[in-house]
């Protein structure tokens, strides 16, 4: 599931670090490809869960300009994230 987003995909690593104890944020950038594809929220949950890591965790990096590409496809996108 990740594989479809290597950014995601190569940020597994550090949440794996996750389950040695080690209290650490993960900001990942997000392209507007990432940000345009509708399963992306369901990839960040799957990788959340799996690693047991706080969603807090997480930060998820967007650009305005990724935002403005399809600006109603990304609204939806990150509205479900």
């Amino acid at each position: 599931m990740p594989d479809s987003h290597p950014r995601l995909a190569r940020s597994a690593g550090v949440f794996g670090l996750a389950r040695l104890g080690l209290d650490l944020e993960l900001a990942v950038n997000l392209s507007p490809i990432d940000v345009l594809d509708v399963s992306l929220p369901e990839e960040v949950a799957a990788l959340i869960d799996r690693y047991e890591i706080p969603p807090r965790r997480l930060i998820l990096e967007i650009t305005e300009r990724t935002l403005i590409a399809d600006e109603r496809r990304a609204r939806r996108v990150v509205d479900r994230l």
